[in-house]
């Protein structure tokens, strides 16, 4: 399944952060996050949840960011 990272990657913009500045604070390489953003590689849960952290997103509302089906 495809999913639809679009509002992620707003928010990292709205957060004045960079993907690489998240890739580096998830502990992986900036093209592993490019890969997961495309869809060509999985987030970990325990990614998920660094991601949330430092983006400040309530876990309540990570469905909206990591598991909305992509159309």
């Amino acid at each position: 399944m495809m999913f639809d990272y679009s509002r992620l990657r707003g928010l990292v913009k709205e957060r004045n952060k960079t993907q690489e500045m998240v890739a580096a604070a998830t502990g992986m390489a900036e093209a592993t996050f490019s890969q997961k953003l495309n869809n060509n590689s999985e987030f970990k849960q325990g990614e998920i949840l660094k991601i949330c952290d430092i983006l400040k997103i309530p876990h309540e509302q990570i469905h909206a960011y990591f598991f909305t089906p992509r159309v």
